[in-house]
Parts: structure tokens; C-alpha cells; sequence
């Protein structure tokens, strides 16, 4: 499989720059010279990627308590009885323009 970081990959037609002081400078070329043999790009995307698939995967997922886990678990197999509210839409007709669809 090619790598994300790979200069020549096909479909690499974006650029993306980014102004960074010296200091920051100097400590990405320390990196990418010990990481990826001082390519700063290489070193840079992989990076980069790595962070931006961690940010994406930490919003996607929901972390719930063991004991969270447990009581919606309760809810599920032991619904409680629906509630007059609930029942009372359940017998209203359907409004306009939505067809229910029973299996």
C-alpha cells in the first residue's frame, strides 16, 4: 500500500502551506531528519494525518461510564411502560404528507 507521506503520490494536487517561526522550523527539521531522513514533507504529512485521523475518530465516537453502559443496557431489554403522552401519539393519525409503512 503506498504511504500517505509518498511525494509522488497520484492525486497529490493540493498544497497547503504554513507559517511557522524559527524556532519551529528548526524543531520540524531535528524531527524529520531523525523520523524520515529529512524530508520535511514526508515528515510533516505523516504527522499531520496521524493527528487529524485521531481528532476525526475521537468526535466520530461516543465513551460512555460502565455504569451509563449499564443502565441505557437496562433500558433497552426493560423498557419501562409508554407514557399517556406517548400512547396518545402513538393512536394520532399520521400527518400530511407521511406514509407509514408497516411490515
Amino acid at each position: 500500500m503506498p504511504s500517505l507521506a509518498s511525494k509522488d503520490a497520484p492525486g497529490r494536487s493540493r498544497r497547503l502551506s504554513l507559517r511557522v517561526t524559527d524556532e519551529e522550523r528548526a524543531l520540524i527539521e531535528q524531527a524529520a531528519l531523525l523520523n524520515s531522513g529529512g524530508d520535511i514533507t514526508r515528515f510533516v504529512m505523516a504527522a499531520t494525518v496521524e493527528a487529524a485521523r485521531s481528532a476525526v475518530a475521537e468526535h466520530e465516537a461516543t465513551r460512555v461510564s460502565s455504569e451509563l453502559r449499564k443502565h441505557l443496557y437496562d433500558l433497552l431489554l426493560n423498557p419501562p411502560p409508554p407514557s399517556e403522552a406517548l400512547t396518545r401519539l402513538a393512536a394520532a393519525p399520521a400527518p400530511d404528507g407521511i406514509e407509514l409503512v408497516e411490515d
